[in-house]
């Protein structure tokens, strides 16, 4: 294993706790007692959720520059991936006051997320790579961290140009719309995985 294998890996993990810090700031951003709390948590939630995104492009790029690709990366790169993506998702369902129509697709991603994790780490030492991460599976995780991105740019955009705020009704259930498609993505990878055939099988 490379000696610097380390350095992506703890990108990887710092990355995650960004996000689940993130995370817990949008969940409580609804139960402060001040308005003005409730926007720093928020702006907290979201920028950390950047923070995750970019930490999710460094660590590859770390992992390719320095020659460190390690099996561990390759395990716990998507499980920081799904965490993070989870972990949002659960906050905005409170937010959203359990709306059924984000809840459910929500529910279908972070379902989708821990079948393929239990999947994954339930062949580690059977195969050199669990389960590796399909083209597809990749563009279904940039979905998913844009259309978590998008209301902390929305709410950005009418602080910043004055948009009137009646646009945001609209805009929200473009926004489910957005969760819908992403959990239709995350369901045909899931299949994709299932009837795809075994392979990087270790000796």
């Amino acid at each position: 294993m490379n000696s610097v294998s380390w350095i992506p890996n703890a990108v990887t993990l710092l990355r995650t706790l960004a996000g689940l810090v993130g995370a817990a700031c949008l969940f409580v951003a609804p139960d402060t007692m001040l308005e003005e709390d409730a926007l720093i948590l928020s702006a907290a939630a979201g920028l950390l959720l950047l923070i995750a995104a970019l930490g999710d492009w460094l660590d590859g790029w770390l992992a390719r520059a320095l020659k460190a690709q390690s099996a561990f990366g390759a395990l716990i790169d998507p499980i920081a991936d799904k965490i993070i993506v989870s972990a949002y998702l659960i906050a905005f369902i409170k937010v959203t006051g359990f709306d059924p129509w984000f809840t459910a697709p929500a529910v279908v991603i972070i379902a989708r997320d821990l079948a393929v994790t239990g999947i994954r780490l339930s062949r580690l030492g059977r195969e050199t790579t669990p389960l590796p991460v399909s083209a597809a599976a990749k563009w279904k995780t940039a979905v998913e961290m844009v259309v978590l991105a998008a209301p902390f740019l929305a709410v950005t955009l009418v602080y910043l140009t004055g948009l009137a705020p009646r646009l945001a009704y609209e805009a929200y259930y473009v926004w489910i719309g957005g969760v819908w498609f992403a959990a239709l993505l995350s369901g045909s990878t899931f299949i994709g995985y299932m009837i795809a055939p075994q392979k990087n099988r270790a000796p």
